[in-house]
């Protein structure tokens, strides 16, 4: 399936895409960087419209999701391509594919929302590939899921231009944006972009009340310098809030880039420091310690949701409030 993109302008012989920083100019039958937009006589179009390469029914905590309807399932998609080119990439086989076929099945939004009915999920999650790249199918399935009183999920790289994403904010409900580095040299050199836009999209959802939280993939000799950390820590707080959750996930060695995995020292030492700046929600990915995967009260220290792995357990989180001196915690609960 095909849809009009949104978001172009032409130029003399060719078509500009406006949807994020790259600006693609595309001539006729050629395709932009993420490989779904594509000239078509002289028009923009979306190979991605109602196609999908991948879906699932996953715990949301697997997003990660941990302020957004603990312990229910959410159903999950994604396309193919992206508008970054990240050497490090877990899920290169799709995002970094050109391969239409791996996108020969097809959903209306309508029959997504009926899917997350069937499958009880309370939610939906854009994810695997970039979803803002396929920008039409994604507002049309997060409309009808909204439509339905379901809720919805960005899972992203928060690579766009701020026009297209304070559109989407209106049916979107959640967001974990991946702030991959706090340095530009690190998103020139590794992920084919810049840094600024992704701090804006942080900015622009924050300041459009979307459920916000920020996964930082650390990887060894390339943004794990403490120095590095403790300025995107200082960042967030400043910026976005101390209540904004910040998850540190472990890099294993995939796609182009061949580093060692990443220890849990620099884990930790990272968890110390992003608390150090007064961030009250922060959690370590890829490992199975239950305390730093767990929600405590960052005015009483009560334990609010326990959570192994995938398993969660809601223990002193009542209404959204702390069970045990009744501070409201930052999320969204039902």
């Amino acid at each position: 399936m095909q849809t009009l993109a949104k978001y172009w302008h032409t130029e003399s012989d060719c078509v500009v895409c406006d949807l994020c920083p790259r600006g693609c100019r595309i001539t006729e039958g050629q395709r932009g960087f993420c490989f779904v937009r594509r000239n078509q006589q002289g028009s923009l179009v979306s190979d991605g419209y109602g196609n999908f390469s991948s879906v699932a029914v996953d715990p949301v905590e697997k997003k990660p999701l941990y302020h957004f309807l603990p312990d229910t399932k959410i159903l999950s998609f994604g396309v193919i391509g992206c508008n970054l080119s990240c050497s490090f990439c877990q899920n290169w086989e799709i995002s970094q594919s050109r391969d239409l076929g791996l996108i020969t099945r097809a959903m209306t939004p309508r029959q997504w929302a009926d899917l997350c009915v069937t499958k009880a999920c309370s939610s939906i999650a854009f994810t695997y590939n970039e979803p803002l790249i396929t920008f039409e199918n994604t507002y049309a399935v997060a409309e009808h899921c909204k439509a339905r009183g379901l809720k919805t999920a960005l899972v992203s790289a928060g690579y766009i231009n701020h026009e297209p994403l304070a559109e989407l904010t209106i049916v979107i409900d959640a967001a974990n944006i991946d702030l991959k580095a706090f340095n530009d040299e690190f998103y020139h050199k590794l992920c084919g972009v810049s840094l600024q836009p992704v701090l804006d999209s942080l900015l622009l959802l924050k300041a459009r009340g979307v459920e916000l939280e920020i996964t930082n993939l650390i990887i060894p000799d390339c943004n794990d310098a403490m120095s590095e950390i403790t300025a995107m820590c200082n960042w967030i707080y400043h910026e976005l809030g101390a209540d904004t959750p910040l998850h540190f996930s472990a890099y294993h060695p995939a796609h182009r880039l061949s580093k060692r995995a990443t220890d849990f020292a620099t884990l930790h030492d990272a968890c110390q420091i992003a608390k150090q700046c007064g961030l009250h929600y922060v959690y370590i990915g890829n490992v199975t310690n239950v305390r730093f995967n767990s929600t405590f009260c960052p005015q009483c220290n009560a334990l609010l949701i326990e959570r192994c792995g995938y398993n969660t357990k809601i223990v002193e989180l009542l209404e959204g409030k702390c069970s045990s001196c009744g501070k409201e915690i930052a999320g969204i609960w039902k």
